[in-house]
């Protein structure tokens, strides 16, 4: 499912990762611990695309969703506006992504009859947005940074 291989990244002159290895098997579910600093988010930002490694080899067998720490929303989009904004950067459609994110939402008790924007929304419902956002699409595999 995701294999990544003797990867190497820096900032500057800090490495923050060297020879870093990274096996995920299809149902397997696995965690990355290690101290702040450690370069556990930086890894999850390569294995997702996110960022270039500076060396090494990432391979993916097919999509990855990826759930950032930081809730990856924008302050003035509702969560029917994020839904079909991510969903269409997909290729799905409007009313896939709806409906998929729709039925995600409701499985978190995430409100959907309110119709705010992400700046009122509290921190807990901001990241039940973004772990659906990262699920869009069905994704064969699920990065989570600080589940």
């Amino acid at each position: 499912m995701l294999s990544a291989r003797r990867v190497y990244k820096r900032y500057g002159r800090k490495i923050v990762l060297e020879d870093a290895e990274l096996r995920v098997a299809s149902g397997e579910a696995v965690a990355l611990v290690g101290e702040n600093g450690a370069g556990k988010t930086t890894l999850l930002q390569i294995c997702a695309g996110m960022i270039p490694a500076d060396a090494g080899e990432i391979a993916v067998g097919g999509r990855i969703g990826y759930c950032p720490q930081e809730p990856g929303v924008f302050e003035l989009l509702t969560a029917e506006d994020h839904l079909v904004l991510f969903g269409r950067g997909l290729g799905l459609s409007r009313e896939r992504s709806l409906a998929e994110g729709r039925a995600t939402l409701e499985e978190f008790d995430y409100p959907l009859e309110e119709r705010e924007v992400a700046r009122d929304l509290s921190g807990g419902t901001r990241q039940k947005l973004n772990l659906a956002l990262s699920l869009l699409g069905d994704p064969r595999l699920l990065l989570m940074d600080e589940p």
